[in-house]
């Protein structure tokens, strides 16, 4: 009778965590490789299977066809289209953002560049540590809360965030470009 009114009134019980057969998530060291396009070797495109030894998520959120895994602790969101990773959120401080994603971090991520160089990034960073680790920004886009800077290298978007008073890195944002 509950689910008849559930239904009734459109509310919905609560989604299983996807994840939640998985491991225990640990605090891994985050390694973004830019020219292999993978996090820890998951591949953008690879599959939501292919994710699992990230763990258990700590949340996750879903709206239709799309499903973010959020990893609080280690400062990371993976973001998934059906069953294919579209992108990476990685977080190196608290509190950025809105809803979910503001509980991630801060992380302690590490870029490898495509000629191998690794590139340590927290929430100390600013925009020359990321010119060094991505080249000149194709788009600056400033506003009240800070600035976005885009970046586009071997196929890989990377939106990064900086704050508006410190100038330090908040957020990365990782995807591929539509070029086939």
């Amino acid at each position: 009778m509950f689910n008849s009114l559930n239904k009734l009134f459109g509310r919905r019980e609560p989604e299983p965590n996807p994840t939640a057969a998985w491991p225990p998530s640990g605090r891994p060291e985050l390694v973004y490789d830019l020219k292999a396009r993978t996090l820890n070797g998951l591949p953008l495109g690879g599959t939501f299977a292919a994710a699992r030894p990230f763990g258990r998520c700590d949340d996750f959120e879903r709206l239709d066809e799309y499903l973010d895994l959020f990893y609080n602790q280690a400062g990371l969101s993976l973001q998934f289209a059906g069953d294919k990773l579209i992108g990476v959120v990685l977080a190196v401080a608290s509190g950025f953002d809105e809803g979910k994603q503001s509980k991630l971090g801060p992380g302690r991520p590490v870029i490898i560049t495509p000629d191998g160089k690794r590139h340590a990034l927290n929430s100390s960073s600013n925009l020359p540590d990321l010119i060094a680790c991505f080249g000149q920004p194709l788009e600056n886009n400033p506003g009240d809360d800070g600035s976005i800077q885009t970046f586009i290298l071997h196929k890989n978007v990377v939106d990064a965030f900086l704050d508006a008073k410190t100038r330090h890195l908040l957020q990365l944002e990782i995807c591929e470009t539509n070029d086939a």
